[in-house]
């Protein structure tokens, strides 16, 4: 979760800086997501979609390996797997810091990396090699899922109860100010329109070796868009693993899915339609001019075409 002046719980420097300097491969595929517009689904959407089996069988292991469980960002890593202490190996029950760098180093091709990362702290050798996926949610329902991950693991995080108590309104003048500086406020995460403003802008650098991946066309024809992902990365999509992937990455189906509810629109039943109008007029100022984000573009009340 993105916070004002907040790192993340599970931050680790030295992850963050050895995921920058790595060499990424061409069969790589760079997972990228603000906080709360599905990451967590996403990533089980690329890790069954990059390691079943035709017939939609996953391999074992004795030690899950990253992305099975859950996501590992790579800035939750220590460097290596002796720098973890015994009790927190166990990623069904520690997944942010249960994992080290050597381990996603040390993934069977294609690696998977999935990370909340803004893109100017990513390898730069993305630019030459590998693939890149973003997942984009709109703002408003990623807004409220938010607002209740504060709520959600206040208890546990002091900083986070701190900011959970001033409350949705100063929570919502926060998530849309704007913070073009990825190294200082939101954790070097950004606001939720500088990053994927970036994320097009990437994009457009590496041309076919990126897609852009929607939560709300997920949920209206998951079938279809997954299909299209598949195409995308050249990863072959029989029936027999379309039918498991689709049961694989249904909600409920895996334990460490973070969800409240998963679904669309929920934010008409918080703040007052002022607040959703002003962020529709954020959306278009900021953000209205990228094509790349088209799909996004009813559901934030821009219905004209460029």
């Amino acid at each position: 979760m993105a916070l004002p002046g907040i790192l993340p719980p599970y931050f680790n420097k030295e992850g963050a800086d050895a995921f920058k300097q790595m060499e990424i491969r061409e069969s790589d595929v760079v997972f990228l997501s603000y906080p709360k517009c599905g990451i967590t689904w996403g990533n089980h959407i690329l890790y069954g979609l990059l390691r079943m089996a035709p017939d939609g069988t996953l391999p074992t292991a004795a030690f899950p390996p990253p992305g099975e469980v859950s996501q590992v960002y790579p800035d939750s890593c220590a460097l290596k797997v002796d720098d973890i202490a015994p009790e927190r190996r166990n990623p069904h029950k520690v997944v942010m810091g249960s994992y080290a760098i050597e381990d996603l180093i040390n993934q069977p091709a294609p690696r998977l990396f999935t990370s909340h990362i803004r893109v100017p702290n990513l390898p730069p050798s993305l630019n030459k090699r590998g693939r890149l996926v973003v997942m984009v949610r709109n703002p408003k329902d990623a807004f409220i899922s938010a607002h209740f991950f504060l709520k959600r693991f206040s208890e546990r995080y002091p900083k986070v109860q701190e900011v959970s108590n001033k409350g949705i309104e100063w929570q919502y003048n926060q998530y849309v100010a704007v913070d073009d500086d990825a190294s200082t406020n939101f954790s070097g995460n950004g606001d939720y329109f500088s990053y994927y403003r970036d994320c097009v802008g990437l994009a457009r650098l590496l041309g076919d070796r990126a897609t852009f991946v929607f939560y709300e066309r997920l949920l209206v024809d998951f079938e279809g868009e997954i299909r299209r992902l598949a195409r995308s990365l050249n990863v072959p999509l029989p029936p027999a693993k379309l039918e498991a992937l689709t049961k694989y990455c249904a909600f409920g189906a895996r334990p460490f899915f973070t969800l409240r509810k998963g679904v669309s629109g929920d934010h008409v039943n918080y703040l007052t339609p002022v607040h959703w109008r002003r962020m529709d007029v954020y959306f278009a100022r900021r953000l209205g001019d990228l094509p790349e984000l088209q799909p996004l573009w009813e559901s934030v009340g821009m219905k004209a075409k460029l």
